[in-house]
């Protein structure tokens, strides 16, 4: 399954996850408590700050990822 199928199973759909992780940089950028937590990581999913996953610290994966963003990004810009 593909993440956009998650992401329209989810209530709300995809405008829904991207109004959480738009929520979540707000506050990182404007709250206190984000003050002192430069390179942590943050789970959205349980809201607060915890041990990052594995896939994390793999190069590899983390390239995959940046990847696919710069695809979907590149994709639906506007010239």
């Amino acid at each position: 399954m593909g993440l956009s199928a998650v992401l329209w199973g989810i209530s709300g759909g995809i405008k829904y996850c991207i109004k959480i992780g738009a929520d979540i940089l707000i506050k990182a950028a404007l709250s206190e408590a984000f003050t002192d937590v430069s390179g942590q990581y943050f789970d959205n999913d349980i809201g607060q700050f915890t041990v990052a996953p594995p896939d994390a610290a793999n190069a590899v994966t983390c390239q995959q990822v940046i990847d696919v963003m710069d695809g979907i990004i590149a994709k639906n810009m506007c010239e």
